[in-house]
């Protein structure tokens, strides 16, 4: 919500006012979640829950 209301009030000269207010402020909300949403994936796809890593083999390790 923060970030929809800190990207609103940088784009606020884009408003039309002889346009409806609350599409334009849906779109914004809605495009604030879905990069939000992108984020969280990358980083859910570089990190791994220890709890559910599983074991780490010798065969995994470089030789010494």
């Amino acid at each position: 919500m923060q970030d929809a209301l800190l990207t609103l009030h940088r784009v606020r000269a884009t408003y039309d006012p002889a346009r409806p207010f609350t599409p334009w402020i849906s779109a914004i909300a809605e495009r604030r979640a879905l990069d939000r949403g992108r984020a969280r994936g990358r980083r859910s796809g570089r990190e791994v829950d220890i709890e559910n890593a599983g074991p780490i083999s010798d065969a995994s390790l470089p030789p010494a």
